[in-house]
């Protein structure tokens, strides 16, 4: 019963981590969200034991539970070709053109509903957003001028609750994605007095933008979806997590004038991740002014975490970056005042020239600085991946990006799976679980034998399993073995 509250289906495993459990016509988005959410976050993580909802042995906190499941599920072949038999021959090839797809049947899953909801999908008639007409600088000018009626409560959008009924045949142009704090106090279409649907509204606590998030993910798919003009990353006063992370900055410097805040005292001792993220900022503030006023403080540390955030659009995302580098997207800082209701525009980025010199790379690899991959996610990746190589999908392999291959040369290696396989030439494991460079640890010979305790094969799993702590070992063969085929020949 979907319309009543419920725990993940499975919140006790939490296996496996990719949501091969996630079904259902109207959850599965909302199950995603808290399997990542358990997954990523020591305090949900903690939470959902102390009350006896997690198992401990499969409620790993893992800080890569987020951004590794986030690629799994991007890549994830829950459609194959239409008239394609599962299963069937692999090829490398890549397909030309985009075929039709149809659902493909998953371990574990409700697969009717998911043909359902694939069928449902595809029948809707889809009508598409018009592009913004503005350019960007008109966009932040209207911004600017919309605030000012805002402020003298001479507003011109007057439409209500009228407002919030969807027009499907007269879409509203996007002209500028805002990335505000969940904690603001009014909606930022009220803030610039703008038309109802000409703003993408993100919003998060302390509007903290991290590489690899949901919010710059959200972003990302805003830009494809309906081509705004600008993004604002708009800061506030009164804000309460700047206030927390400002204190805790003054108690580690040393200063005893902190405000009174009763949660003060736990969010010290807790591990947030939110938390972590300001830090820096307030840290920056307080040692530009180490005497400065708490109030002083918590205005140049939300100020400082504007920019930050900013730095990380800008230097995290493909897609912010190329667009800011064409000309057809300007990134902007603002700060609202809640006392006054006034925005102040910050602008760009003051190093915005040098911050998008050099091109973003889409590639993801793992390097030594990446937290180890649990057996099970990592499991997940390989089947994954193998069912995007035998529906010539695959293709994770091949880069030609400097930048990727200068990571994994001087990041470290920090693979997921130890993979034994056969020396045969038309087995090779990096194609057929379409692995990224540096993925897999691969121990090839003929056979995949191991038979003996001793010897390099052995001695190099142990390598893997010792100082590169991968978690998962895989012993892969194959058909028409030479090797073996040899052995029953010669038996």
């Amino acid at each position: 019963d979907e319309s009543q509250p419920q725990a993940h289906p499975a919140n006790a495993a939490l296996l496996p981590r990719c949501g091969a459990t996630c079904s259902g016509a109207m959850g599965v988005n909302s199950r995603h969200a808290l399997l990542l959410a358990i997954a990523a976050s020591p305090a949900v993580d903690a939470f959902g034991r102390s009350a006896g909802l997690l198992k401990p042995q499969y409620a790993t906190a893992s800080r890569s539970a987020l951004t590794e499941t986030n690629m799994i599920f991007k890549n994830f072949p829950w459609f194959r070709r239409s008239g394609e038999k599962s299963g069937g021959a692999a090829t490398a090839a890549r397909p030309t053109s985009k075929p039709a797809f149809a659902p493909m049947s998953w371990p574990g899953s409700k697969n009717q509903e998911i043909r359902n909801i694939g069928t449902s999908f595809s029948t809707l008639p889809r009508m598409k957003t018009p592009e913004t007409m503005m350019t960007p600088d008109e966009v932040i000018s209207s911004l600017a001028r919309g605030n000012a009626r805002y402020v003298a409560n001479s507003r011109l959008s007057t439409e209500g609750v009228a407002a919030l009924k969807e027009k499907p045949l007269a879409p509203t142009a996007v002209d500028a994605v805002v990335v505000s704090c969940a904690r603001s106090y009014a909606p930022v279409e009220d803030i610039f007095d703008t038309q109802t649907g000409s703003l993408h509204s993100l919003r998060v606590c302390g509007n903290v933008c991290q590489k690899d998030d949901l919010v710059v993910g959200s972003i990302e798919f805003a830009l494809e979806q309906y081509s705004p003009a600008a993004i604002v990353v708009m800061g506030n006063e009164k804000s309460d997590v700047v206030e927390t992370a400002v204190a805790l900055a003054m108690r580690r410097a040393g200063r005893t004038d902190t405000p009174d805040m009763p949660h003060l005292e736990a969010m010290e001792s807790a591990d947030l991740a939110l938390l972590k993220a300001l830090a820096e900022s307030a840290e920056d503030a307080l040692n530009a002014a180490p005497d400065a006023p708490f109030d002083s403080l918590c205005r140049s540390t939300a100020t400082l975490n504007v920019w930050k955030s900013i730095e990380v659009l800008l230097t995290t995302s493909k897609s912010i970056n190329e667009r800011v580098r064409e000309g057809k997207l300007q990134v902007h800082g603002a700060y609202y005042q809640v006392s006054s209701g006034r925005v102040l525009m910050l602008g760009e980025h003051p190093t915005n020239a040098e911050l998008i010199e050099s091109p973003v790379t889409a590639e993801l690899i793992r390097t030594a600085s990446e937290p180890t991959v649990p057996a099970e996610e990592a499991l997940a990746a390989l089947y994954a991946g193998n069912k995007r190589y035998t529906s010539a999908m695959g293709g994770q392999l091949a880069s030609y990006d400097e930048a990727l291959l200068r990571g994994i040369t001087e990041g470290g290696q920090n693979p997921i799976a130890i993979i034994l396989g056969c020396a045969d030439s038309r087995a090779p494991a990096e194609l057929f679980f379409d692995a990224r460079p540096g993925d897999l640890f691969i121990l090839r010979n003929a056979g995949n034998t191991l038979t003996t305790g001793l010897g390099s094969t052995l001695g190099s799993a142990e390598y893997a399993v010792g100082p590169l702590d991968t978690k998962l070992i895989v012993v892969t063969g194959h058909t028409k073995c030479g090797a073996v085929t040899a052995t029953v020949q010669t038996v």
